[in-house]
């Protein structure tokens, strides 16, 4: 179990979260089991309109980064290091229906752009 840092000199020890079961993570929110579906709005996906385990149930690998013109790019460069690019397709943003994100799969890996648009 990780330390937690606080104002004293002794670190505290927490117990492991009850809501990781063998490497998954359960969301316990009472709330979300009322709903009719789930909208992830700012990447433009939802539980009725696309198949979220079908999507991401694969991956392997989040990569995080800045433009979605450099994401992109890093996922060709994956595309073609894991020898997936078989002249079938483009990479293609998963996000495309939004314009906060983008988002791009190539095998087990998934590229996200988070460029920060809100003001400080």
């Amino acid at each position: 179990m990780a330390p937690i840092l606080t104002n004293s000199n002794q670190p505290v020890v927490t117990e492991r979260s009850p809501y990781t079961e063998n490497g998954t993570v359960c969301v316990k929110n009472p709330h979300l089991d009322s709903l009719d579906e789930d909208v992830l709005y700012h990447f433009g996906l939802g539980t009725k309109t696309h198949n979220l385990p079908q999507m991401f149930g694969d991956v392997k690998f989040v990569c995080v980064g800045g433009s979605s013109k450099r994401m992109k790019a890093f996922a060709q460069f994956i595309q073609e290091e894991l020898n997936l690019k078989d002249g079938r397709r483009e990479v293609e943003n998963i996000c495309a229906g939004a314009d906060r994100y983008s988002m791009y799969k190539t095998g087990p890996v998934l590229s996200i752009s988070v460029l920060n648009l809100e003001p400080l």
